[in-house]
């Protein structure tokens, strides 16, 4: 008996090999058996027509606000997107207490045209490091997997404040954001232990493997980072000022 099984689909399992036709019966919430499948299930899903593939995994999303008033991760989840990674481009809404949300709010406003008034009207913000901030988006009703950078923006206005949009950043200032990375990323290096997705997709290990290798790339960079802080440009004038230095890592 499996829990479900979805008949009649085209599969297309992303190893290369041409699509075919055949049943998918999942038990346990993992993929138990694909073939033509005689047996009964408490729920079947006729896919005729359809094709029943794994969920794609999106690496560059700028989803770090939406999560939290969008619980189905539109538009990623209409096109098969069951997993995403937020905070790219050096943007994300942590580390940042509340008091100071405006200058991530400001990025993200200037990136993604984001208004801050739909931004604290959507979010309840209850964090203030990374790993509180990964908690957070663990808390809130999801139909899609996430995984987080932390973003150098965030974390250059954490330790600088409004001085990052005009100044550069001085030793101690690097000293700072090296410290706070270091301590900040190895707990957090992949998003939240996401609840069961609305998607029907691959194996739970399959995602799993794919987030523990954004995970440790995250890792890598936070070490690679450290290194190299001190060989960062200091000239704020060649970056736009609505960026606080996002791209200052060489």
């Amino acid at each position: 008996m499996y829990d479900i099984i979805i008949r009649n689909g085209t599969i297309v399992d992303g190893s290369g090999m041409p699509r075919f036709r055949a049943d998918v019966g999942i038990a346990g919430g993992k993929i138990a058996a694909i073939g033509r499948l005689h047996e009964n299930a408490r729920e079947t899903i006729d896919a005729d027509g359809h094709i029943v593939s794994p969920g794609i995994i999106d690496a560059h999303t700028h989803m770090d606000a939406q999560v939290f008033w969008d619980p189905i991760g539109t538009c990623s989840c209409w096109h098969g997107i069951t997993s995403v990674v937020m905070g790219n481009c050096g943007f994300s809404l942590a580390p940042c207490a509340e008091k100071d949300k405006l200058l991530v709010m400001r990025n993200l406003e200037r990136a993604e045209d984001i208004a801050p008034e739909a931004m604290e009207a959507g979010i309840k913000w209850s964090w203030e490091t990374f790993p509180q901030y990964l908690d957070a988006v663990e808390r809130t009703p999801k139909g899609i997997n996430y995984a987080a950078y932390m973003g150098h923006s965030a974390l250059r206005t954490y330790v600088m404040g409004e001085r990052a949009f005009d100044s550069e950043a001085n030793s101690e200032d690097l000293s700072a954001m090296k410290r706070k990375s270091a301590r900040r990323f190895a707990p957090a290096r992949s998003a939240s232990r996401p609840r069961a997705p609305a998607t029907i997709r691959r194996p739970t290990g399959i995602r799993s493997r794919a987030v523990s290798r954004i995970g440790t790339r995250s890792g890598n960079w936070s070490a690679r980072w450290a290194r190299k802080a001190r060989a960062c440009s200091r000239s704020p004038a060649k970056i736009p000022a609505w960026i606080p230095n996002a791209s200052r890592i060489t």
